[in-house]
């Protein structure tokens, strides 16, 4: 179909979900900030979805109302990054991505855009059957607001 969205799902010790973008804590600052934009792009696993539309709506595919974090958020599941989320604090650990999301996420896979998920050890264990529901539900609804 010449598109992919991939989902690099993991699980951390933390308590809430960490949406990996290759971008950093202090990327994801800078970005709620609204500074830096079109670098950021260049260095996010979404740049593949970014190359034709307008960098101004970068932001808010990360932390605004259209994140897949956002979605997560407004069905009690807590993400970062999100609209309710937007940045790790200064000296916080956070995923940004790994291998996968940096490798599949770049320019050399025209078409394919994505994110790494770290999940909590609830989501993993007891909470799982209830979250694959909410999850496929969503990412139905993410696919839906990020169409080519």
């Amino acid at each position: 179909h010449g598109r992919a969205l991939f989902v690099d799902l993991h699980g951390h010790v933390g308590d809430q979900i960490e949406l990996g973008y290759s971008l950093t804590g202090t990327n994801l600052r800078t970005l709620a900030n609204g500074n830096d934009i079109t670098n950021l792009i260049a260095k996010s696993t979404m740049v593949n979805y970014m190359t034709k539309r307008s960098p101004a709506i970068f932001q808010g595919m990360i932390m605004g109302d259209a994140a897949f974090g956002t979605l997560l958020e407004n069905e009690g599941i807590p993400a970062m990054p999100s609209k309710q989320k937007k940045a790790p604090l200064s000296g916080v650990s956070f995923f940004s991505g790994g291998y996968i999301s940096d490798r599949y996420g770049a320019v050399a896979y025209p078409g394919v855009y994505g994110f790494q998920m770290e999940c909590h050890p609830s989501i993993r264990n007891a909470e799982r059957s209830a979250f694959v529901k909410t999850f496929a539900k969503l990412i139905m609804q993410y696919l839906e607001n990020t169409t080519f």
